[in-house]
């Protein structure tokens, strides 16, 4: 048998290493439990609202980035409160989820929705830009039936003048008065329900982001959290205005592509509200 002693600086070589390496494990994981993951989001001066056939619509964009660890994204909501005058509160809730992409040779960027859940995963301080398309979800159902009755009247006077719709595409202005007083009765009463629905007043705004999110990398500790952001902005006097004659003109194409078949482009109805300011 090796009856060799170790030398006595090999033996405190190798406790002070064994200690060290305890150290450090213990480091490690005091570091992990002091730097919990967490959710940073910002919202950005991106905003606007737009009608659609659902209704009043908010566009919204924000800049995520998780901290310490990976993150779940689980859901989100916007709060928009009235903060002059009467005060109200709406909640929108988002219907599309995308980012905005290139766009050439316009310098404006386009929107680009890949999906309708708000769940996604964000990876450890990688800053992310996610667009977000949000309705007032309470007069959306009334709103639609609106903008489905509408499609409807068009079509029934399309049915009626088929008989003679191919005289009238290749002679349009002979019938041109005849239709557009039609057409313009219909779209007149139609616009007119439609803007009773708009919940935007004059006034100060703020809109929240409440964003649930999940730590996924914790077992021991709570998994679930919170994070917010918010922006504030100001909607003038002329908006409604403004709706309006967007809303004519909107109406006006869509119900002639209805009823000569076409598919020329046109735009919804948007307001880019006032003095918007990130906090």
């Amino acid at each position: 048998m090796d009856n060799t002693i170790l030398p006595q600086w090999m033996i405190y070589a190798g406790s002070s290493a064994g200690l060290i390496w305890a150290i450090l494990q213990i480091a490690g994981w005091i570091t992990k439990l002091t730097h919990i993951p967490k959710l940073e989001v910002r919202l950005t001066k991106e905003v606007f609202f737009r009608l659609i056939e659902d209704g009043e619509t908010i566009f919204t964009n924000a800049v995520f980035i998780a901290r310490h660890g990976p993150i779940e994204i689980k859901n989100i909501k916007f709060t928009l409160n009235r903060t002059s005058g009467s005060k109200k509160t709406f909640t929108f809730a988002p219907k599309n989820i995308g980012n905005k992409v290139p766009n050439p040779p316009n310098p404006y960027a386009s929107n680009n929705f890949w999906s309708k859940s708000c769940k996604t995963y964000l990876v450890e301080n990688v800053p992310t830009h996610i667009l977000f398309l949000s309705s007032l979800e309470e007069y959306s159902g009334s709103f639609r039936k609106v903008a489905d009755g509408f499609t409807s009247k068009v079509i029934d006077y399309q049915n009626e003048l088929q008989g003679k719709l191919k005289e009238i595409q290749s002679n349009e202005d002979k019938y041109l008065q005849e239709i557009n007083t039609k057409l313009s009765g219909i779209e007149s009463d139609v616009g007119a329900n439609l803007l009773k629905f708009v919940q935007l007043e004059p006034g100060d705004y703020e809109l929240t982001a409440d964003v649930e999110y999940s730590r996924i990398s914790l077992k021991f500790f709570r998994k679930e959290a919170e994070a917010s952001s918010k922006i504030s902005f100001s909607v003038d006097d002329s908006f409604l205005g403004r709706y309006k004659n967007q809303l004519t003109r909107f109406l006006e194409a869509t119900s002639r592509n209805i009823l000569f078949n076409r598919d020329n482009h046109f735009t919804y109805p948007e307001y880019q509200p006032d003095n918007i300011r990130e906090t």
